[in-house]
């Protein structure tokens, strides 16, 4: 059974949308009867899918990293081992390797990476404790970008780990004397992996955005920065070149990767891009649109080259907590109002919603488009939410 998601992460779907002129609609349902497992599914700290959406994967609180079956909404395998808090979870080296960061959930600094073979659930023993703060992956999946504070002074080290071996291919360290906020949250790579854009939260709102060059030969650097009014979380790669962040005053700032430079602001009839603080930010799989969300219980759908407006999304009456796009342009957002919505994103038509008794914090669409995978927080637990959307044809 395990085999099977090492394949399944190569496979592709036929997206399923019909030629019907726009009449076609959609449903959602909850897939019932599907949560069987050794742990609590109420302890659910962190969700991604596999690059095709047919594998939900899955960090507890409680115990080690799940793989679920995002179709069917059935538990393929559990990893053996111990593992508390994995906030983060990733497939990598092309659906063979299961990498989780995990901590005791009160010291983000002492966050340690633990790996799982997918073909034999047994985790791997690393010769020597790997810590980081936060990770991304690159494009092949075969190396792990991770960003830290230094182990003495007050600076940023940002690693570059070699899956295959679990050795550091390349550390690069900013000045030990130069505070930046606190411990990394976020990390971004550009397109062509030459920047990584790392975000520490300064203060009670701003974030410091610290970019640094994977290309330098040093291995001691004076990065670039810039500190906006932000979530770290609510910022995204546009192009090898520019930024997109959404600050907590409803603007979308545009800044250039390399001088850290304001390049513009980006408007919906004059105004702010939306009326309260932006919630998050995601980019189209064909890199061609963005969506932004609010706490305005707005979504707009911009065009990445233009910069222009291109619809918006009306009918959540809360505030919006996470988006998503598919691969057939169609958006999914979860709200504090307990729903889910799919939108249609070049009309701003919603196709679908659904009462899910429950908040959205985190939401993924499988790229086939018929499932829905969310963490959901209801009495102050978080939940997994997986839901089925159906295609109708009128």
């Amino acid at each position: 059974v395990l085999g099977e998601v090492v394949d399944g992460f190569r496979d592709t779907f036929e997206t399923w949308e019909g030629d019907c002129g726009g009449t076609c609609g959609y449903s959602m349902n909850a897939m019932d009867g599907c949560f069987q497992t050794d742990y609590e599914f109420s302890h659910i700290n962190s969700v991604s899918m596999t690059p095709n959406g047919k594998y939900a994967i899955v960090g507890q609180s409680q115990g080690p990293p799940q793989i679920w079956n995002a179709v069917s909404g059935q538990l393929v395998s559990s990893m053996h081992g111990t593992c508390a808090n994995c906030i983060k979870v990733e497939l990598a080296c092309n659906g063979t390797l299961l990498v989780g960061l995990a901590g005791d959930g009160s010291d983000i600094q002492a966050r340690v990476l633990q790996m799982w073979d997918v073909n034999t659930g047994k985790p791997i023993q690393l010769t020597h404790q790997i810590k980081c703060a936060t990770f991304t992956l690159s494009n092949n999946s075969n190396n792990l970008i991770m960003a830290g504070n230094q182990k003495f002074g007050r600076g940023i080290s940002v690693g570059v780990l070699d899956l295959s071996n679990s050795e550091l291919a390349k550390e690069i360290k900013s000045d030990t004397n130069q505070c930046y906020g606190d411990t990394p949250s976020f990390i971004a790579l550009t397109p062509d992996e030459r920047y990584a854009i790392v975000g520490c939260a300064t203060g009670s709102t701003s974030t410091n955005y610290v970019v640094f060059d994977l290309t330098t030969p040093h291995e001691l650097v004076q990065p670039s920065t810039v500190t906006i009014d932000a979530d770290p979380k609510c910022t995204l790669v546009l192009n090898n070149d520019q930024i997109l962040t959404g600050t907590r005053n409803g603007q979308v700032v545009v800044w250039d990767v390399v001088s850290c430079q304001r390049i513009q602001t980006l408007t919906d009839n004059g105004q702010n891009a939306h009326r309260d603080r932006i919630t998050d930010i995601k980019l189209s799989p064909d890199r061609s649109y963005f969506v932004t969300a609010s706490a305005d219980g707005i979504a707009k759908v911009w065009n990445a080259n233009t910069k222009e407006l291109i619809s918006r999304l009306v009918g959540h009456n809360r505030e919006i907590t996470c988006i998503c796009i598919s691969t057939n342009q169609l958006v999914a957002t979860g709200s504090r109002d307990r729903t889910v919505c799919l939108w249609r994103m070049q009309t701003g038509q919603i196709a679908s919603n659904m009462s899910v008794n429950m908040t959205p914090l985190d939401i993924h669409m499988a790229g086939h488009n018929r499932t829905i995978v969310a963490i959901g927080e209801k009495d102050n637990e978080r939940q997994l939410l997986m839901l089925r959307v159906a295609f109708l044809s009128r």
